[in-house]
Parts: structure tokens; sequence; C-alpha cells
């Protein structure tokens, strides 16, 4: 019996047989494809795992990778109840062994836009940003991607005039929230 989605599941069966046999794990995550789109542009080589550390360049410094579709990216340090460890120790650990991070916005699997910024400026920046904020999530969220270009340091990696507006899926979803707890 045959169905529409056979093919894409073949190529799909043959994308995890190479992502096994190249040591980057048994599975294929939304965010490791994209992860694995932007090492190669960037001529990295990813770190295992799923935590911490991404990529890692041919000297050895080791960065941190956001991808996104929607423009919105996304640097999560969980939530702040049952913490033990100031923010400033939660983010620095985070990024020990960083050099880097980079912000890759993404359109149907190609790089459109990357940013990078050196972990020297991005860190003091998260530590008060989020010190400063009063949410039960420890996250600072750059959006659109010109947001993370402006930190002192960052440099555009690439650089295209394509664009999304991630404001109207912000507001959407917004609304849905309202009409779901007014239900």
């Amino acid at each position: 019996m045959s169905h529409e989605y056979d093919e894409l599941v073949l190529h799909l069966k043959k994308s995890l047989e190479l992502v096994s046999s190249l040591g980057l794990g048994e599975g294929l995550s939304k965010g490791r494809i994209g992860e694995i789109i932007l090492a190669s542009a960037l001529g990295h080589k990813l770190v295992s795992g799923d935590k911490g550390l991404d990529g890692e360049d041919s000297k050895g410094n080791k960065f941190e990778y956001k991808v996104s579709h929607d423009n919105q990216f996304n640097f999560n340090f969980g939530h702040a109840t049952k913490r033990e460890e100031t923010i400033e120790e939660l983010v620095k650990r985070h990024f020990q062994g960083v050099k880097g991070a980079y912000c890759a916005l993404m359109d149907k699997g190609e790089p459109k836009k990357i940013v990078y910024c050196p972990i020297k400026t991005l860190e003091p920046f998260l530590i008060s940003h989020i010190s400063s904020s009063n949410g039960k999530t420890y996250i600072k969220r750059f959006d659109p991607i010109e947001e993370f270009a402006n930190l002192d340091g960052a440099e555009w990696v690439l650089k295209t005039d394509f664009h999304v507006d991630s404001a109207p899926k912000r507001s959407a979803k917004a609304k849905k929230k309202k009409s779901d707890k007014s239900s």
C-alpha cells in the first residue's frame, strides 16, 4: 500500500543512517537539523550531545548555535524556581568553554542571515538582562536577528535581504492564549 509520504520517509531513513554513521547521534530533532546545516555553512564540526556546545571550528574553538525559521532566537536558562546558583553562575556555567554564539535565520533549510557574537559580550549582556527581569523563566529572546547583531562586538557572517516578520506570529499566539483562558 502506497502513501504520499513514502518518498520522504525513504529520505529521512537515509538521513538517519548518515547521522549515525557520522557520529552525530541516533536521531534528528528540528533543532539538530538546523545545527547540521549551520555547521556545514560555517565549516564547523558538530559537538556530540544536545546541551551546551553545538559546534567547533578547525582550531578547536567551541560555539553555541541558535537556528530559527521565524526570526526569534531564545537563550533559555530554565526556571527561576529551585535554583541554588546565582544567575551569573548559571550563565557562566552554561557558556564554559564557549568562544561565542551564532544566530542563523533559515529559509527552507538555507541560511539567509548569520550573526556571530563573542561570549565576552554576550555573557555579561545575558546576565544583566536576566537579572533585571521578573519572569519565572531565565530567558532572553532576540527578535529579530538584527537585535542580536546590535550587541557590541557582534558581526554579520551572512546578510541577505531576506526578512521574516515574527510579530504577527507572536500576536496570533497571544490571542489564542487569551481566548483559551476565557473558554
